[in-house]
């Protein structure tokens, strides 16, 4: 794979140069300068002692932030997706780190910590419990978090990264390994010298109860936002693909592609996938707006699955004012994350334009509400009925969903669109 991108001819599959269901290949990384985040995240990586949260949206880039920094800069890094218990995460990382039950032996020499083996030994038995593993685990009093942060040194891993906190939210065994992860940051915290580094991924609210449960671990920890990107730096992801596959977007389709990626790389991969193969297939080299417009079913067929759920569960199939399904079209138009009632109000008069004043169309209150409470669309913040109250997306990627429902529909059957949609 990384001989496709390091050869001088184009590569001939746009499935190996945009990847919206991956981490980015090497040489389609869009420098992340915006805030100097990137320059950030190298910084906090070389200091001793520090661990590292970063955290932002679903698909802002944060695994591959990662994953190409610690490439270009030759750190020896071993990737774990979060989800199942302390345990067995720590399983996958000391296997990818070539760690197996036959290869520990000889640790506690290397790093002088009698009872390293023994811990491992006990964590490898997976659930035995024969008179040897009771034994071991009484005799040797090395914590796990110890014994995992030592075998990985030895191993020569140097960061140890815990991607998509949030698959932990629904586990029943969340508050354990949330607590473990803890210690095992604090335990990496206490070791001198440049040991191995913890970096966790996740989104704001998880990313931010994690530290919460320890104000030591905090405090040694740089917390650093994943933004969404900027126009510049998704237009980099597009000249890099250009170049790649020796094709071209004219400036309506990079133009809608930007505009309906809004500030996810996630996007602007899979709309310039799809674009792309398309224009590929009836033989252009140029990608226009008619290869991104005669792409955009498969686009949304190929987007995340949830997305199509709750919008498909939250519009209605029926009835002359599809009030819900307006409400999500009304938020979509609008720039800001958070916009108020009055905001969304204006929004739908202009896609249900019969309607004159905003008084007329009070009737979409119950509506709102259900795209709240009952459908999970929509989160609010503020006391009911006050003007502060604010409304936003639940899912950040469903804004720029709900924008490619309605341009597909537009582009599919033209003549149905209400005037001003």
């Amino acid at each position: 794979m990384d001989r496709l991108f390091n050869r001088d001819a184009a590569v001939h599959d746009p499935g190996l140069v945009f990847t919206p269901a991956k981490a980015v290949q090497p040489g389609m990384f869009a420098s992340r300068s915006y805030g100097d985040l990137q320059e950030k995240f190298e910084e906090r990586l070389a200091e001793p002692g520090r661990q590292i949260v970063l955290y932002g949206d679903t698909g802002v880039g944060k695994t591959s932030l990662v994953r190409h920094t610690c490439s270009e800069r030759k750190i020896p890094m071993v990737y774990v997706e979060c989800g199942g218990p302390f345990d067995v995460m720590i399983r996958e990382a000391l296997a990818k780190a070539g760690l197996t039950e036959e290869t520990y032996e000889g640790i506690d020499k290397k790093v002088g910590y009698a009872g390293v083996r023994g811990t491992l030994g006990f964590l490898f038995a997976g659930g035995r419990h024969d008179v040897e593993d009771t034994y071991t685990s009484k005799s040797y009093p090395v914590s796990l978090q110890t014994a995992v942060r030592e075998a990985l040194s030895v191993c020569g891993i140097r960061v140890l990264f815990l991607d998509n906190l949030e698959n932990l939210r629904a586990q029943p065994h969340k508050p354990e390994t949330a607590t473990a992860i803890v210690q095992l940051m604090k335990s990496c915290s206490d070791r001198e010298g440049q040991g191995v580094k913890v970096v966790v991924a996740g989104i704001p609210e998880e990313s931010e109860a994690l530290l919460a449960m320890d104000d030591a671990t905090g405090r040694r920890t740089s917390q650093i936002e994943v933004p969404r990107m900027p126009d510049e730096e998704l237009d980099e992801i597009l000249r890099k693909g250009e170049a790649l596959l020796d094709i071209e977007f004219d400036a309506d389709c990079r133009a809608s592609i930007i505009r309906y990626s809004d500030g996810f790389p996630y996007y602007t991969h899979l709309h310039a996938l799809h674009a792309s193969r398309r224009a590929l297939k009836d033989g252009d080299r140029r990608v226009g707006i008619n290869h991104f417009s005669a792409a955009l079913t498969t686009i949304l067929e190929d987007a995340d699955l949830t997305l199509k759920r709750a919008y498909n569960n939250a519009a209605e199939t029926t009835g002359k004012v599809k009030v819900r399904k307006s409400i999500m079209q009304a938020a979509a138009r609008l720039e800001k994350q958070e916009v108020t009632f009055r905001e969304i109000k204006a929004e739908f008069q202009k896609i249900h334009p019969q309607y004159k004043t905003l008084n007329e169309i009070n009737f979409i209150n119950p509506g709102l509400s259900a795209l709240v409470n009952e459908k999970a669309v929509l989160q609010s913040r503020g006391l009911p009925k006050s003007a502060d109250r604010t409304y936003r997306f639940a899912n950040p990627l469903m804004r720029a969903y709900v924008r490619l429902r309605v341009e597909h529909e537009r582009y599919e059957t033209p003549e149905l669109q209400p005037e001003g949609s």
